[in-house]
């Protein structure tokens, strides 16, 4: 694969006509089973909470599935250009709606008790339908992949940087505020979502889990998040993920341009990028956060990257938080071997600039001589960056991490901050 530097995002001209409309068929008649109304909490005290009170496991009408396939390995494709009517056994015969493609392989779950996965091609799948409660509904067991070209025939052909795969909010590219959906992405238990750009959510209304997680709610489940590129999504808490009850792994992320936009008689917002609730314990690691922004009110709000609820703990590693507003990381989290602008206590943290090749053009690679070159734990960065690349050892600049001092007997010591490693 070779080096690249833009976000995975489509340009409007390049898609016009393309239009995928999620509808919700498969096991379950509804996807969105469980959610209930939400209740905010308005306090002025700096442990202010939006509880979403949803339930992301939702009810499955097992006698309505028929998945009649119970061969391995088990895959459904989709393809947004082909026609309606595929059954997903073969890119000629994709799917062309995502959600139909998550629910036929959970069928598969259920029935052969096989743990599935969904191919999508590269193209933009717009999640709003009919209302603005739509949105694209994990499944567990079921992993979704993007960035395929449709010629691939193994998951490791993939390339979701030169095949980008974009879950849009909106009902299509013309759509107005009123035509974007609560949630892009809602998570689900034991699932994965990875190699997507995740864009144009927008949950800014009150109650019923309709002010929290534009980008991705994660709800009681602790999905796995990888290669993805949060954008451009609006809440009142957590723009680009908002996490309650779970403890999901987020990996090789980037969070760009999303907003807490405040709520409540002082106008305040929480977590840009990431809110996390008093019962959260994620695990991030290599992801850049760069320019999001939560509204700091009079009395409280604020976390431009991560807001932190009294009694959530984030485990944050290899990570890169620059120019978000109004700080960086709000709350209590254990945050190590990571550039945080303005300082974080913790191993190996520092708050240098992280010197981004060209921050104006959203290209967040670090340059050569950027303090996280080889300054990153390598024993828990992923095997290859955000572009795929893999690890690289560079000749100038001492490696921080030490497995031996770290009471481990291998692993990767020369590992970089961020979602991207430098490249010669």
């Amino acid at each position: 694969m070779t080096t690249k530097f833009k976000g995975a995002y489509i340009d409007a001209p390049l898609l016009m006509g393309l239009v995928l409309l999620v509808v919700f068929t498969g096991c379950s008649d509804d996807p969105t089973d469980g959610i209930d109304s939400g209740t905010t909490d308005t306090d002025s005290d700096s442990d202010s909470d939006t509880d979403v009170d949803t339930d992301s496991d939702t009810t499955t009408d097992t006698d309505s599935c028929e998945s009649g396939d119970c061969s391995e390995p088990c895959i459904r494709r989709v393809d947004v250009s082909l026609a309606e009517g595929g059954d997903g056994f073969s890119w000629p015969t994709a799917f062309n709606d995502v959600q139909e493609a998550i629910d036929s392989a959970y069928c598969t779950t259920l029935d052969c008790d096989l743990d599935c996965q969904v191919w999508v091609a590269q193209g933009m799948y717009f999640i709003f339908k009919t209302d603005k409660t739509d949105t694209l509904q994990l499944r567990s067991r079921v992993a979704l992949y993007g960035g395929f070209s449709v010629a691939e025939e193994l998951l490791s052909e993939r390339d979701w940087i030169e095949n980008p795969t974009v879950l849009d909010g909106r009902m299509n590219i013309a759509s107005d505020y009123s035509q974007r959906v609560f949630h892009v992405v809602t998570g689900a238990d034991d699932s994965i979502v990875d190699g997507f750009t995740i864009t144009n959510g927008r949950a800014l209304e009150d109650g019923e889990s309709r002010s929290a997680g534009a980008g991705m709610l994660i709800e009681n489940s602790s999905p796995t998040v990888k290669n993805c590129y949060f954008r451009d999504n609006y809440s009142w808490s957590g723009g680009g993920i908002y996490i309650s009850n779970g403890s999901p792994a987020i990996a090789s992320c980037v969070f760009f341009g999303n907003s807490a936009t405040g709520f409540g008689d002082n106008w305040q917002g929480f977590g840009g990028a990431v809110y996390c609730g008093s019962a959260g314990t994620p695990l991030i690691s290599n992801c850049t956060f760069i320019n999001n922004d939560a509204l700091l009110g009079v009395t409280s709000g604020g976390g431009g990257a991560i807001w932190v609820q009294s009694g959530g703990l984030p485990e944050i590693f290899n990570s890169i938080f620059w120019s978000n507003t109004p700080d960086e990381i709000h709350g209590t989290a254990n945050v190590a071997y990571s550039d945080v602008e303005g300082g974080f206590a913790g191993i190996g943290n520092t708050s240098l600039d992280p010197l981004f090749v060209d921050e104006a053009a959203e290209d967040f690679r670090v340059a050569g001589d950027s303090p996280c070159v080889d300054a990153a734990d390598g024993f828990h960065s992923p095997e290859i960056d955000y572009l795929g690349n893999a690890r690289y050892d560079h000749p100038d600049a001492g490696n921080v991490f030490d497995c031996g001092d770290a009471g481990l007997d291998s692993c990767v010591e020369y590992s970089d901050m961020g979602a991207y490693e430098y490249q010669p």
